[in-house]
């Protein structure tokens, strides 16, 4: 039985953000493990509201290797600011 193209998209959207959501979580995890600290209420915010994996993977390489969450603020702000631009 063939399914049909709404289910097959269906199916490809709930991929996409089940990776989104796994690297979300890496990104928090990575930044509380490297800072020792929670995650900061507006971080986790921005993350939340972020489902685009190119963005996720940047901002993940950011969290290795800043020493601060306002480093890792004023890096992903850049990046905004400037379209994607390279990590700090």
């Amino acid at each position: 039985m063939r399914e049909s193209i709404v289910i097959a998209e269906w199916k490809a959207e709930g991929k996409a953000e089940g990776k989104a959501e796994g690297m979300r979580e890496a990104l928090a995890e990575a930044l509380r493990i490297r800072l020792h600290k929670e995650l900061p209420d507006d971080l986790a915010v921005a993350m939340e509201s972020t489902s685009d994996l190119d963005t996720l993977s940047r901002w993940l390489r950011v969290a290795l290797a800043v020493s601060s969450f306002d480093e890792f603020r004023a890096a992903i702000e850049r990046q905004r600011t400037n379209g994607s631009g390279p990590s700090a």
